[in-house]
């Protein structure tokens, strides 16, 4: 009986997850999924996907268009698909306490279909809400488009929900 109890607790070693960032589908019209897998006692590999839906909705029509010119006193602002509309990131996480909880820093690379690629750092903090759900806050920035603008983007901040398993 008793190594079974044993089995039982070392079987529940919390070794993926899978979520996902409502944040950024509020604030930056980004769908954002992430995937991870601990491959080491501290160290996890992730990935994420983000699509850009902001690009993806339907223009206005004449009626609209002249709405916005009579309350704004300009043009609609025309869009041309020059912003990214898909990016990609892999990065390798370093977790002081254990994998998926507590403080985490990154270090990765992005691939964007417009921009190309860069290199990823940041760092956050993911804690347990309930049984396998987990709520992380982290601020990753891409570090070429930060030195070539001289800024740290907004868009680097993450709210992601998690399930560990």
């Amino acid at each position: 009986l008793q190594l079974l109890a044993c089995a039982y607790i070392c079987s529940g070693q919390n070794k993926k997850t899978f979520g996902t960032d409502p944040a950024s589908i509020i604030c930056f019209k980004e769908v954002r999924i992430n995937a991870g897998y601990a491959f080491g006692r501290k160290w996890s590999a992730n990935a994420d996907i983000s699509i850009n839906m902001e690009n993806t909705s339907e223009r206005w029509d004449e009626r609209e268009a002249a709405h916005w010119l009579e309350l704004y006193g300009k043009e609609q602002d025309s869009r041309d698909f020059k912003d990214d509309f898909i990016e990609s990131c892999i990065s390798f996480c370093y977790w002081p306490q254990s994998p998926f909880a507590g403080p985490v820093l990154t270090i990765g690379a992005c691939v964007r279909d417009r921009s190309g690629p860069d290199m990823t750092v940041g760092a956050g903090y993911s804690c347990r809400i309930w049984k396998g759900l987990y709520a992380g806050f982290a601020y990753r920035i891409r570090v070429i488009e930060s030195i070539s603008k001289q800024h740290t983007p907004i868009e680097g901040i993450r709210i992601s929900l998690d399930y560990v398993f």
